[in-house]
């Protein structure tokens, strides 16, 4: 196309939409994690994932990280070669009342070398 014929159809003056906002690109992340660790366990981790956070969150009575969670989950979660797929988990569990946001706690995962990562607190709901 011309520009005349770009100027005529108002593509020149159409405003740009405005860049994607940092919590926008986060849950897009997030969501592709997930997608991708679901086509990869036949739709089977989500929600494995979920339930074995909650009751290990339950069992232990304390705040947990998720580094906590996804090293005694081996072998009760189907495996997903992207760690991060277990991201948007906690969130989840938050969103659906199982867990609340208790600070930080550092990593037990001897590979993050102790760095502090967000800690949940199960609530006292029951998973269903």
């Amino acid at each position: 196309m011309t520009h005349a014929q770009l100027d005529f159809l108002g593509v020149l003056d159409a405003p740009e939409p405005p860049p994607p906002t940092g919590r926008e690109l986060a849950e897009e992340g997030m969501q592709r994690a997930i997608d991708k660790a679901q086509r990869d366990t036949d739709g089977a981790f989500e929600a494995a994932a979920l339930e074995f956070l909650v009751e290990f969150a339950a069992q232990a009575g304390r705040p947990v990280t998720l580094p906590e969670v996804r090293m005694a989950a081996r072998g009760h979660v189907p495996e997903v070669e992207e760690q991060r797929s277990w991201g948007p988990i906690p969130i989840r569990a938050r969103n659906l009342g199982y867990l609340a946001a208790a600070g930080y706690l550092p990593s037990p995962d001897p590979k993050s070398h102790a760095r502090p990562c967000a800690a949940w607190l199960w609530t006292g709901k029951v998973f269903a």
